[in-house]
């Protein structure tokens, strides 16, 4: 027995400190985490959740809504969204089957950008131009044409409901809302 006592020290410091927490107390109304949280959203210390579905509402709910004093017109052949009677912020216009898009942005006239359109679970992308326009220095609109498979996607992204993200390099995000007007030109510009 004597031999055992001098260990005794030893193996009741090693037993204090496996019980030792570096959590500290636990708060009387602390809450498990709601089972509907995915992923990485509640990792600290990232820019944004780890997971996909998460990060794309964030990055949605972040889009500042454009819609107010804003809706859609149509003329032959064209759908337009802007600013009630004042030039539209994006139009499209179907000419022999191709989609000719427009968005209004100041830019350095031949400089090329991506305009890209993400909405109703589709996100589809399209070469763009800075094209002069009279009327001034400093005047000039993004165009660019959609054939094919780029023009069917931005026509999915249209076809639901919702909000459609359209950015471009530079310029302020637009969130569209859709509608039965530029559903109707892309329908109708189908093939």
């Amino acid at each position: 027995m004597k031999s055992l006592f001098p260990l005794f020290p030893f193996v009741a410091a090693l037993g204090l400190l496996a019980c030792q927490s570096d959590d500290g107390p636990v708060a009387e109304d602390a809450t498990v985490p709601s089972g509907a949280v995915v992923g990485d959203a509640t990792a600290n210390g990232l820019a944004a959740p780890a997971n996909a579905a998460v990060a794309e509402a964030v990055d949605r709910a972040a889009v500042p809504r454009t819609d107010n004093g804003m809706g859609w017109t149509s003329a032959a052949g064209s759908a337009s969204f802007g600013p009630h009677g004042a030039r539209p912020m994006l139009t499209f216009a179907c000419q022999d089957r191709v989609m000719r898009v427009t968005r209004v942005h100041p830019a350095t006239p031949g400089a090329t950008g991506t305009l890209s359109f993400t909405g109703g679970g589709t996100a589809s992308s399209m070469p763009v131009r800075a094209v002069a326009k009279p009327g001034g220095p400093g005047e000039s609109e993004w165009q660019g044409e959609a054939r094919g498979d780029i023009k069917r996607a931005v026509a999915r992204a249209f076809a639901g409901q919702g909000q459609v993200e359209v950015t471009l390099g530079g310029a302020p995000a637009l969130a569209v809302p859709t509608s039965p007007v530029a559903d109707a030109l892309f329908k109708r510009c189908a093939g």
